[in-house]
């Protein structure tokens, strides 16, 4: 009975997994809620572990900060009572991310630091991989951009290393806003659209939503405020529907975009490019998004 309830629980579990990264955070809430009571039946510490750490990376992506924080802390909590290097490399990872994003650097400098020795450890391309890549952002942040390169260049190997498409999407996007950075746009634009790509091919909404905001980035750096706006007012209708919050310091940045867009369009004609781009679908602002045209 207990091994029967065990596997159930890993299969929900699974099941909220494939819904998180599809965007469908409803459905994943539900599977994640459901293994843990599962793996709480039957003692399965693991389980529950991995389920909470799930729930805690579900609210991150939603924007709920407070109870990301409290899922993330209950599963590291029973991930450090096991002994499990993984579990907690993964969860400080993800913590690291979070305090990043909320703009407590030495937090996520202390937690993703951490979580990169402990990978290193156990030897995971995977998890140096997006440590790497959240390390340099974090440099990005702070304004070290040669250290940025160097560690994004890293995550690159480490995704390439292993055929991870999803990380290798990652990284292209990150090397996207480090080229900007550099104020190289072409450059910039070429990495956003090779992440949109790959990210719309292999159906993240989340990361879909990221490079458009990017290439937005990049067209108000290069004075195309109407498409600037076209392709913001996509992102914002997609994670309308998705249900996923942007953090402090990315809404900050997105909202000093958008104020430079209304003062250089005008507010009538920032509202109606705005309108255009919530208007599509998908597959259509990712199309406008892979060409450069003349009128925008």
């Amino acid at each position: 009975m207990t091994n029967a309830v065990s596997s159930q629980g890993w299969a929900q579990l699974i099941l909220g997994m494939i819904a998180d990264y599809r965007a469908d955070f409803e459905s994943a809430l539900h599977w994640q809620t459901r293994s843990l009571a599962a793996f709480e039946t039957c003692d399965d510490l693991f389980g529950r572990a991995l389920a909470l750490h799930t729930l805690g990376v579900t609210r991150q992506a939603q924007g709920n900060v407070s109870q990301a924080r409290e899922y993330l802390d209950a599963g590291l909590a029973l991930h450090r009572q096991i002994g499990s290097v993984w579990g907690i490399a993964f969860t400080q990872s993800n913590f690291g991310t979070l305090a990043q994003t909320e703009g407590n650097l030495a937090e996520a400098r202390e937690r993703l630091q951490e979580s990169f020795a402990l990978f290193g450890v156990i030897g995971s391309e995977g998890g140096l991989g997006i440590v790497s890549n959240s390390l340099g952002l974090l440099a990005l942040q702070q304004g070290d951009v040669e250290r940025a390169a160097e560690l994004l260049q890293e995550c690159l190997s480490h995704f390439e290393k292993i055929g991870d498409q999803p990380g290798i999407a990652r990284a292209w996007f990150s090397l996207g806003w480090l080229d900007l950075r550099r104020g190289d746009c072409e450059l910039a634009q070429t990495k956003a659209r090779g992440g949109l790509q790959l990210r719309y091919q292999l159906g993240d909404p989340v990361g879909i939503a990221e490079c458009w905001e990017l290439l937005a980035q990049i067209a108000v750096v290069q004075g195309r405020f109407a498409r600037a706006a076209q392709l913001a007012g996509a992102a914002e209708q997609l994670r309308e529907q998705i249900g996923s919050g942007q953090f402090i310091i990315a809404r900050s940045i997105h909202t000093q975009a958008q104020n430079e867009m209304r003062q250089q369009l005008g507010e009538a004609a920032f509202a109606r490019e705005w309108a255009r781009g919530q208007t599509r679908t998908v597959e259509e602002s990712v199309r406008a998004a892979m060409v450069s045209t003349n009128g925008d």
